[in-house]
């Protein structure tokens, strides 16, 4: 069933893909239920009673900063880390179903294999990124060409 031709590749392919396109606007509506309905709580224009546009809290460096913050949070977290865990499902179900069949074994085995391998990828990458952001880049520093 998963080995051999490109129609089952294809066919696999295409489920994954469906359902992803399925669960979006989960993913979606809880991104926009977050502590702010922006990203960056900053940059917003705001309009006066005589129609003039103003940005009363303009964005800088740390905001810039912020926001990468929060989209690789959210890529990790709800993104990479439930992909793992349902490629290593979809690895489980093959060996569940492979029987005596040891060329699916096989393939349950190197599927479960690069999802733990690639979490631990996401993981370590999500550490050293963390690890910059806390330690490395000070809060209070901003560059000179920076400041508004």
């Amino acid at each position: 069933m998963f080995m051999g031709s490109k129609n089952n590749y294809y066919r696999w392919g295409m489920i994954v893909f469906l359902f992803f396109m399925i669960s979006l606007p989960f993913f979606i509506t809880y991104a926009q239920e977050t502590e702010s309905a922006n990203l960056v709580p900053c940059g917003q224009s705001v309009k006066d009673a005589s129609g003039k546009v103003t940005i009363p809290n303009p964005c800088g460096y740390q905001d810039f900063l912020e926001l990468l913050k929060r989209v690789f949070d959210y890529l990790v977290t709800y993104i990479a880390v439930p992909l793992a865990a349902g490629t290593i499902v979809v690895g489980g179900a093959i060996m569940m179903t492979a029987g005596t069949n040891d060329s699916k074994r096989s393939q349950a085995k190197k599927i479960i294999w690069a999802a733990v391998w690639g979490l631990v990828i996401v993981l370590a990458s999500y550490l050293i990124v963390k690890l910059v952001f806390d330690f490395l880049v000070e809060p209070s520093f901003v560059p000179t060409n920076f400041r508004n």
